[in-house]
């Protein structure tokens, strides 16, 4: 809803600036065609401008993530990962407005929906009298003010009877112009931004701008002025009340005598036109956007991949088997291939444009992949096919195989592929070939993963400063007694697999008053945060701002954890500040290092959290937020580029697929 209610306001915020600029530049002249085109062409390109954007890529070595003021709740699991949050609803605010609108929006297509069955009512009531030039004549009975409405002119028989070819002339202009149809299009446009007051005036003005041009008409047609003019204020005592008609009789009488006496604009007053185009490149400038690209080993490799152009993105295909699958019934077909192992057509560095397909094949491709049930065979086929003159495939055959199977299921989709857009050479359609690896990976439980259950009951504990460096502290709301906190957990089953205590503290509480509680839930067997002792360690110091954990300390930590595969040290000093392996990073720093980091090492990166006991827990829960943040963002760049698709968006099995590329492990050093 939200990228909805955004879109609405880019729209009415265009509307807004164009209509402003033209009020203020062209609304006096008596260009009555260009205004109209103007006010017209103005709205649809305000509808269309916000789909254009200008994408500008930057290679950088993480893709930068957005710092929000807060980062979501989270709750520590038992082996240092933190639990997924609940998937969130639609806010009651987006509910709220999506509501009016749809009322709005009902509401004023049902009046223009009104409007065109009483204009046909009129002349379902009214007689046909003739027909010229293919606009038919319909007069009735009553005394009706004359309108038109597409080519149908409406008139009463007391006008019909009498003077009436000035009143002709002008419902005749009103339909060679076709302003029906102008005002039937704005009229549905506006009923999607109803709430904008600029487009109720803008068709005001464009009403009155085809009252101007209907007018202009009937003089050059030969009409003495004055008389149309005594004419018009004759017939100012009715109106006829169809909004999406155009009537001979309008609240606007004053402006259209003024406007019938006004000298003629000079033709350089026409270049004030020319406003638009600076709004619209403000527009342009103020949607582009920047899109960074890693530049990571991985995405080199891509690359270079790319440059050859005849490979396609890789595909990965999951397969997620049960207890009854062991690894010795799983067979793998070494999947190790190069590009120079390949045969590839020679031509292709002598292109002038590459093939394109109407669709991303490789996506395509990729979501009517089916893993054959009882296929226990996994490795990675690559399928080559030629895209001919026509743009048709053909020739698809296998180029590395992995079993029947899984070959086979690959010839037939790529044989059903979309039709593509031939590669040209000379300037000519050339027949071209290209490769797609799919790689198929079967993924079964693991002997090692925890069996402690989720939690299904959750209690609050609360630590705030108390007297002294001893803490206050609260379970559910009772105070619990220092040094007694183990014994009460006990005592209410907390130390229970099926229980989890979620630890609340005040942002100032030091985190040393924070581990005499961890100290005692530890005992209680109830601390839910792996941690992990060195063999020894030496005291922090404090002497200011910029000031890092004890050099030694961290130095003696890094090595004791380079010990361990992929770690790196992320430590808060008294201050509050955050350093990244003894480096003082800036939160977007910080979060950029780990994405990096996080993207290379993989499912083997743990992120290590030392802290000085004077930092504070807002401290440390910011700096555990910030490692959130990287899993999140790495996940969802992940999920992308493998099914098209954010994180949030993906089934369960394929967001398993992409949890197991990235597990999170964040460790607390004591």
């Amino acid at each position: 809803m939200l990228p909805f209610i955004v879109y609405e306001g880019k729209v009415a915020l265009a509307i807004a600036a164009f209509y402003l600029f033209w009020r203020l530049l062209l609304r006096k002249e008596t260009f009555h065609r260009l205004n109209r085109g103007i006010l017209v062409g103005t709205v649809i390109l305000s509808f269309i401008l916000p789909f254009v954007i200008i994408t500008v890529k930057k290679s950088v070595d993480a893709v930068p993530y957005p710092i929000e003021e807060e980062a979501p709740a989270a709750i520590l699991s038992t082996e240092g990962g933190m639990a997924s949050p609940l998937a969130e609803s639609l806010p009651w605010w987006q509910s709220a407005i999506a509501v009016i609108y749809v009322i709005g929006l009902v509401s004023v297509l049902g009046r223009i929906l009104l409007s065109l069955l009483s204009i046909r009512k009129v002349l379902g009531r009214s007689s046909l009298i003739s027909t010229d030039d293919g606009i038919r004549f319909f007069v009735g009975e009553n005394d009706i003010d004359p309108f038109s409405w597409m080519n149908n002119i409406v008139i009463s028989k007391k006008d019909f009877e009498g003077n009436h070819q000035s009143i002709i002339a002008h419902e005749k202009a009103h339909i060679r112009c076709g302003h029906s149809a102008e005002l039937l299009l704005i009229d549905i446009l506006s009923a999607f931004q109803w709430f904008n007051p600029a487009i109720w005036s803008l068709r005001s003005d464009l009403q009155e701008i085809h009252e101007y041009e209907a007018d202009d008409a009937v003089l050059r047609s030969g009409a003495d002025i004055k008389e149309y003019q005594y004419l018009l204020i004759r017939k100012a005592v009715s109106k006829s009340g169809y909004s999406v008609a155009n009537s001979f009789n309008h609240s606007i009488l004053k402006n259209r005598i003024t406007m019938m006496s006004k000298s003629k604009s000079s033709p350089g007053k026409g270049l004030r036109a020319a406003y638009i185009l600076p709004l619209v490149c403000l527009g342009l400038v103020l949607q582009a956007r920047t899109v960074y690209v890693p530049t990571d080993k991985d995405s080199e490799i891509s690359a270079t991949q790319n440059r050859r152009g005849s490979f396609l993105e890789p595909i990965t295909v999951t397969k997620y088997g049960d207890k009854s699958i062991t690894p010795s019934m799983i067979k793998h077909v070494d999947d190790q291939y190069t590009a120079s192992q390949l045969s590839s057509d020679p031509k292709w560095n002598s292109l002038d444009s590459e093939p394109s397909c109407s669709e991303n094949f490789s996506f395509w491709l990729n979501q009517r992949i089916l893993y054959p049930k009882d296929c226990l065979t996994e490795g990675t086929v690559i399928v080559s096919f030629k895209v001919g003159k026509d743009g048709k495939v053909r020739d698809a055959k296998i180029e590395k195989s992995v079993c029947d199977e899984l070959d086979n299921m690959l010839l037939s989709l790529v044989n059903e592929s979309p039709r593509w857009t031939p590669a040209k050479m000379n300037g000519k359609s050339v027949e071209v070939k290209m490769l797609q690896p799919v790689t198929f990976r079967i993924n079964i439980p693991s002997s090692t993963t925890s069996s402690v259950a989720d939690p299904t009951s959750f209690h609050t504990l609360e630590v705030s400063q108390g007297q002294g460096n001893t803490p206050s502290v609260t379970i559910d709301g009772k105070k619990v007694p220092a040094g007694k906190i183990g014994e009460t957990v006990k005592e209410m089953g907390l130390d229970s697999s099926s229980e989890a205590l979620v630890i609340k503290a005040d942002a100032d509480l030091p985190m040393g008053s924070l581990d005499m509680v961890k100290d005692e839930l530890r005992k209680a067997g109830a601390l839910r945060v792996m941690y992990m002792i060195p063999e020894k360690k030496s005291p922090t110091t404090k002497s200011g701002n910029n000031t890092a954990l004890n050099t030694n300390t961290s130095k003696e930590m890094l090595s004791f954890y380079k010990t361990r595969e992929a770690t790196c040290l992320i430590s808060i000093n008294a201050d509050d500040e955050i350093f990244w392996n003894e480096k003082a990073v800036s939160d977007e720093e910080l979060l950029n290092e780990g994405m990096a980091f996080l993207k290379k090492n993989g499912k083997k990166s743990t992120f290590a959290l030392i802290y000085d006991k004077n930092a504070t827990s807002a401290a440390f829960n910011h700096a555990s937020s910030l490692v959130q943040k990287i899993y999140a963002q790495v996940k969802d760049n992940e999920a992308k580029s493998r099914f098209g698709k954010s994180y949030a968006s993906l089934p369960e099995s394929q967001k398993k697929e992409i949890t197991d590329l990235y597990p999170l492990k964040l460790v607390e050093l004591d």
